[in-house]
């Protein structure tokens, strides 16, 4: 009669039997977290905190817009580009517009850029010098580039609207707070309840 194999009868031998299993399913949890949040919030995996992040500062930042001013700069690249502060948190919104019309909202918080500045030391705080250029005309930029934002709520957990007067007719924004991309944009009446 042959030797009869020594096999593990609970789940405990198991274990201590394949500990290098053990560890490998451990250390996957991370990775299969957030891998599940990037599906759920339509973004890169390597990008989950970086979407965590401005999730938070559109809820932080929630109070700030309605009545604030965005001046569209255009930027010689061929895009615009506009910043919004936040009088009470001192958070910076940066919109920015491609030549194709698309339009993307980042939140830069304050802190962040507390913290860039004192690293960089005074006088380096984003650039060494700055030179003055002329601004080319671009035929896809709006005669009047000013808007106001008259309102803002919450649509749904991801998706945030701004109404936004411009040239006396107004439309709403609908941005998507995980990515920052514009994902629709609609006529609106200019009434400041957002509903």
């Amino acid at each position: 009669m042959p030797p009869k194999k020594a096999t593990p009868g609970r789940w405990w031998q198991w274990i201590l039997m394949y500990p290098a299993l053990l560890i490998a399913i451990v250390s996957a949890i991370p990775t299969w977290h957030s891998w599940y949040l990037s599906q759920r919030l339509g973004v890169p995996s390597g990008k989950v905190q970086i979407a965590q992040e401005q999730q938070a500062l559109w809820n932080k930042n929630a109070e700030c817009l309605p009545g604030s001013v965005m001046e569209w700069i255009p930027i010689p690249a061929s895009y615009a580009v506009s910043a919004t502060v936040c009088s009470k948190t001192g958070d910076v919104l940066v919109m920015v517009k491609d030549n194709e019309g698309k339009s993307y909202g980042w939140w830069v918080s304050a802190k962040t850029l507390a913290k860039s500045a004192s690293r960089s030391g005074p006088g380096n705080f984003f650039v060494r010098e700055a030179r003055a250029a002329e601004v080319p005309a671009y035929s896809w930029m709006l005669a009047q580039s000013s808007r106001r934002i008259i309102c803002q709520r919450r649509l749904n957990p991801r998706e945030i609207l701004l109404r936004i007067r411009t040239n006396g007719s107004c439309f709403d924004e609908i941005i998507n707070t995980y990515t920052g991309a514009v994902v629709k944009r609609q006529p609106a009446p200019c009434n400041p309840d957002c509903k």
